[in-house]
């Protein structure tokens, strides 16, 4: 059995997402290195998720927080997100900005980008929400739901801070393409997105919109 096939075998087994030095531990492999190498392989192929996010593996949980922990999931029916979170996300709002990002990391996975990493919602760490590569063009997608329970006006300020924060990831990174997705919902965002036609013209970028039934359309 190749070390692929022993990895695909532990990840199949989990009951969610695993750290490398779990699937190391799982699988029988003498380095974590080893791991490191056969889950990556196994992302660029499509055969399973792989993303950072601290304290999410089933092992560990919160015993240790790597500064740059990958865990990883078997993909499971052309979906990226593990059972476990897909479950937690179904049941938030369809427009929660953690189903606006799974919603088009899955349509880009589908385009032949892999994902590079997924930001955890929940903690709101700094970075871009989705990293995607495809060949040599590497993306960097920033995704704002809609207000839950809160006054509308606030997807202006959500709109405002992603449109400064794509400019700061510019300004860090002016190799780098980038995006930023929404929720196609009312008509705050449609109608800021239609303001600042005149930014795009100077300073490409796209806009990834997310429809109710999950449909992901580009704009």
């Amino acid at each position: 059995m190749t070390i692929c096939e022993r990895v695909i075998a532990v990840l199949q087994e989990a009951e969610g997402p695993l750290c490398d030095d779990h699937v190391k531990e799982r699988a029988g492999l003498k380095w974590r290195q080893l791991a490191y190498k056969a889950c990556s392989k196994l992302a660029r192929d499509k055969k399973a998720n792989r993303w950072q996010e601290a304290e999410a593996c089933v092992d560990c949980r919160r015993e240790k927080i790597h500064r740059e922990k990958y865990v990883t999931t078997w993909r499971e029916g052309g979906r990226y997100a593990s059972l476990e979170k897909r479950t937690k996300l179904e049941t938030r709002s369809w427009y929660w900005e953690g189903n606006v990002q799974q919603h088009i990391a899955d349509w880009l996975a589908a385009q032949g980008y892999e994902i590079v990493s997924q930001a955890d919602t929940v903690s709101r760490k700094q970075g871009p929400d989705i990293v995607a590569r495809k060949n040599e063009d590497e993306m960097w997608v920033s995704v704002k739901g809609y207000p839950e329970g809160k006054d509308p006006t606030q997807a202006r300020h959500y709109f405002a801070d992603a449109v400064l924060g794509l400019l700061l990831d510019h300004h860090k990174r002016p190799d780098v393409t980038l995006a930023l997705g929404f929720p196609r919902i009312g008509r705050t965002y449609t109608g800021l997105a239609g303001r600042v036609r005149w930014l795009r013209e100077r300073f490409p970028f796209t806009i990834y919109w997310v429809h109710k039934s999950g449909e992901v359309e580009m704009g």
